[in-house]
């Protein structure tokens, strides 16, 4: 009974350093830049979503950055 008490604990503890590093994984993904601007127009229906990049937030231009099923994409 105790040897199954200690594996739970291990695997609760497992599974919390896993999430916490999947966690951390985003967060730094969600720190990149645009470095240029997109030069042709997105599809209206291709936009799922979108953010605002400043540059007084970390990176070099302001930006707005459209997200799509497939990529990002970055205008002024």
């Amino acid at each position: 009974m105790a040897c199954s008490g200690k594996r739970l604990l291990f695997l609760a503890l497992a599974w919390v350093l896993l999430a916490h590093l999947c966690s951390q994984a985003e967060a730094a993904s969600s720190f990149d830049c645009c470095l240029k601007y997109r030069q042709k127009s997105l599809p209206f229906r291709a936009i799922v979503g979108f953010t605002r990049q400043t540059a007084d937030g970390g990176c070099d231009i302001d930006a707005i950055i459209f997200h799509t099923k497939r990529k990002i994409s970055c205008v002024r």
